[in-house]
């Protein structure tokens, strides 16, 4: 799953699950266009990561909530490697709160970045990748698209637009020779669902059939192996990377 001299930007790439796509990429050899939002967790560390690793980054710092900034970070990402590969769209927000007490306002802020923001990035990267006839796009989703799950409605919601999102841009780009998929993580071991899960981490390894959580890793790999051309015949998927969880055990 090599990615010599294919340029990738990730959206969301200063932490989490964003970090290791964005370290995963390197390994691969694709130079990484490391995306983060103002004022969010700065990304300098990861691409010192990288840089250390032998590989090639740009951090650019974008909200891509917003239209022209999402066109900024293509024409910066195009304007440091010359050109654009590979689009993972991994930001994303949560705001939680029971269904009957969710705020007009967490509800759009969810919508914006979870699905506004990866509309705005396939938007932005399309006509370059037109214009190469090739390129892939990986949007990051969650198995809560079609679980659903308490006290997150929004969060659910916004990731079964993502799907339908997927599925539509893949029939629209496919004649450009671009592919479109989806990776649907169930629950990632990192820093922040070390703080939010707490006591609940029992409860929900307890339906997981492989009884643990995904290593940042385990889904980093399956990203990687859609944006390679090891997956040359695979578009408009969308791929759990879950352990089993949602399936009768």
């Amino acid at each position: 799953m090599r990615l010599d001299d294919r340029v990738a930007i990730v959206t969301g790439g200063a932490q989490g699950l964003g970090r290791q796509v964005c370290l995963s990429l390197a390994e691969a050899g694709a130079a990484v266009v490391i995306n983060a939002r103002p004022g969010g967790t700065p990304p300098d560390p990861v691409a010192e990561a990288v840089r250390s690793a032998g590989g090639r980054c740009e951090v650019v710092l974008a909200d891509v909530c917003e239209a022209e900034q999402a066109q900024e970070l293509v024409k910066q990402g195009i304007s440091a490697f010359g050109r654009i590969d590979v689009l993972v769209n991994n930001a994303a927000v949560t705001r939680d709160a029971l269904l009957l007490e969710m705020s007009e306002e967490y509800w759009d802020q969810v919508f914006a970045a979870n699905v506004r923001g990866a509309f705005n990035c396939i938007q932005a990267v399309a006509p370059h990748m037109i214009e190469q006839r090739r390129g892939s796009v990986v949007n990051i989703s969650s198995v809560v698209a079609d679980l659903g799950t308490v006290g997150a409605s929004n969060y659910a919601a916004s990731k079964g637009a993502v799907n339908s999102l997927t599925r539509s841009a893949a029939v629209e780009m496919a004649r450009f020779g671009i592919r479109v998929n989806a990776v649907a993580p169930g629950v990632v071991e990192t820093r922040l669902m070390e703080r939010v899960l707490g006591k609940r981490r029992r409860q929900l390894t307890g339906r997981i059939p492989l009884r643990r959580f995904a290593a940042p890793e385990e889904v980093a790999n399956v990203v990687l192996f859609l944006a390679s051309d090891l997956s040359s015949y695979i578009t408009g998927e969308v791929v759990r990377v879950a352990g089993g969880m949602g399936l009768a055990h």
